[in-house]
């Protein structure tokens, strides 16, 4: 009975400790919004298209990159960027609604506006972080939520100067983001926007979905073009935070040098083996 009883206890023991282990899952609070900010921009990476199609140049815009990050009660974050003669801006728009019930079904979390403006090479930028929050609808206090590596990729354009452009030189010369991340990102979705020079609107608008899981967590899970847009939602691969040349090289010689060790190791270990069954 007493060996009975200590077994138990033990399962009980390890029961407990299973479920302490276990991270709680939640929703977010009714009456609660969700909000996003960007930071940590990159200041250096590739440029597409340049100088041809389907060539990249690294270029490091430490010292020289011109951006700015701003914020108010109208638009939750705003970002932008470059200069002579103008610049581009991303601006995340909350609900300014509470979350639904249902967390797990997609619902909209807000919106995205990507103006592509004209820019000198040297004072873009590649990339940003953007941040999402749970703002509590009692204190507005922040808990963070989700974190994004936003891609921007910059084409050197192709058809400046051409009348008309057809719909694939447009695309060519289209600047374009990405949503990137471990856990429910858009990186396989690129939100293009025509140039200006070459379409007025020259700007693209989306909504943006996604799911509340774990303790919470968000999940983009797709964006849907608003009307008026002058761009596509495109499944370009995000190439402005290439690394530089000279660190993929460095990377390149030290995975060679691993496998080079590698094969000696294993041709010695083979040639024991030989040497002692001979």
């Amino acid at each position: 009975m007493l060996r009975s009883i200590g077994k138990l206890s033990g399962f009980t023991l390890t029961l407990a400790v299973i479920c302490l282990a276990v991270p709680a899952w939640a929703d977010i609070a009714q009456g609660d919004q969700i909000v996003a900010e960007f930071s940590n921009v990159v200041v250096a990476g590739a440029v597409a298209n340049d100088p041809g199609i389907g060539d990249l140049t690294y270029m490091d815009n430490t010292g020289t990159a011109v951006y700015n990050i701003s914020s108010n009660v109208f638009t939750n974050n705003e970002l932008t960027w470059g200069s002579t003669p103008g610049g581009s801006t991303l601006i995340f728009f909350g609900t300014g609604e509470s979350v639904p019930v249902d967390q797990s079904d997609p619902f909209l979390v807000g919106s995205l506006l990507f103006v592509n403006g004209e820019s000198a090479l040297n004072t873009l930028i590649f990339g940003a972080t953007l941040t999402f929050y749970d703002q509590s609808g009692v204190d507005s206090s922040l808990t963070e939520i989700q974190s994004f590596n936003l891609v921007i990729t910059t084409t050197s354009n192709q058809y400046a100067g051409v009348a008309n452009p057809t719909t694939d030189q447009l695309q060519t010369d289209a600047d374009y983001v990405n949503i990137c991340g471990s856990v429910g990102g858009l990186c396989g979705e690129s939100l293009e926007a025509y140039e200006f020079a070459e379409d007025p609107g020259a700007y693209i608008y989306v909504n943006l979905y996604g799911t509340i899981s774990g303790d919470p967590q968000l999940g983009l899970t797709s964006a849907s073009l608003l009307e008026g847009s002058a761009g596509i939602i495109g499944n370009e691969a995000p190439l402005g935070t290439v690394p530089e040349p000279s660190s993929v090289l460095l990377l390149l010689t030290a995975l060679l040098g691993g496998i080079g060790v590698e094969l000696r190791r294993r041709s010695s270990a083979r040639a024991r083996t030989a040497g002692s069954s001979v």
